[in-house]
């Protein structure tokens, strides 16, 4: 046996103290567990100086992407940190469809505490996609190198362990689906509203049209040219290419409010970015929009 050899032994041996207390204590399951953990991360891919300060410090470190702090340390986080610190860095490192996909499965996990059977595939994909770029980002504030801790997350993506926790696993529905849900984002600069019903979609457009005739639509712009007041757009969702015909509203406080306030009693998926903005303190109190002429549970009061 090497020196180095002997060092690596030298540090498992906490983890193997535990795993003999629990063994005692007839918790079987945690003892493999640990016992796993040891030969899995100390004895086949860490570096000796890694191990010895992963092991004694499982403590909560976290890394701030942006949006707040993420959980960072590469033994404790799951798959949600990673798909938060995905939708916190955005467009810097994610691919347009990849994007679109971290932000819808971002809201809803957030707003709806919900993820279909199709969802799953995706986050794993996208984390197993995406896992190199997060170890890079933290590596320097967690003082590893950052193949080490890539190297780590990959293993416990393929073991299942980035999903095995309760906020995670625990918002399965198999019987869930986005049909039927009205879904208003903040992106491209712009709040989009997409409607499951023609008849719903009508009265958001009749809101559009009161912020046309106020002229507040002048603020979509790009390059100098007005957006198209509805986006025809494709996007990927859960890797089969969907339209998305959304309706776009310009991204002001009280525009968020009124859309949010609109789809009151019906069944929605809201941005967080979009509530976070229709909650934003505005210093000028003088209303910049008509009201909304009508909501829907008035549209369907009328049925």
């Amino acid at each position: 046996m090497t020196q180095n050899e002997r060092r690596r032994v030298t540090t498992t041996a906490k983890l193997y103290r535990e795993a003999a207390v629990l063994a005692r204590l007839g918790d079987r399951m945690r003892f493999e567990g640990i016992i796993g953990d040891a030969i899995k991360y100390v004895g086949r891919y860490l570096t000796t100086e890694t191990a010895g300060w992963l092991l004694p410090e499982l403590e909560n470190y976290v890394h701030d992407f942006g949006g707040g702090p993420v959980r960072a340390h590469p033994l404790l986080l799951d798959a949600h940190d990673i798909l938060t610190a995905l939708r916190d860095g955005r467009e810097d490192f994610l691919a347009p469809d990849d994007l679109q996909e971290v932000r819808r499965l971002y809201a809803q996990s957030v707003a709806l505490k919900k993820y279909c059977a199709a969802d799953m595939p995706t986050l794993h994909d996208i984390c197993r996609r995406y896992i190199p770029v997060f170890a890079e980002a933290v590596a320097d504030d967690l003082r590893v190198d950052s193949w080490e801790i890539e190297e780590i997350l990959q293993q416990r993506l393929r073991k299942g362990d980035l999903f095995a926790s309760p906020r995670v696993t625990g918002l399965l529905d198999h019987e869930f689906t986005l049909d039927g849900y009205i879904q208003i984002e903040l992106s491209d600069g712009v709040i989009k509203v997409k409607c499951p019903e023609p008849a719903l979609d009508a009265v958001f457009g009749e809101y559009q049209q009161c912020l046309r005739n106020t002229g507040a639509m002048d603020a979509i712009a790009s390059g100098g040219h007005l957006f198209d007041f509805i986006s025809m757009e494709a996007r990927t969702v859960n890797g089969e290419v969907a339209p998305h015909d959304a309706q776009r509203f310009p991204p002001d406080r009280q525009v968020a409010h009124h859309l949010i306030s609109m789809a009151d009693g019906y069944r929605v998926l809201v941005d967080p970015e979009v509530t976070l903005l229709a909650l934003r303190q505005d210093l000028d109190l003088t209303p910049r929009y008509s009201p909304v002429p009508r909501t829907i549970l008035e549209l369907n009061g009328s049925n």
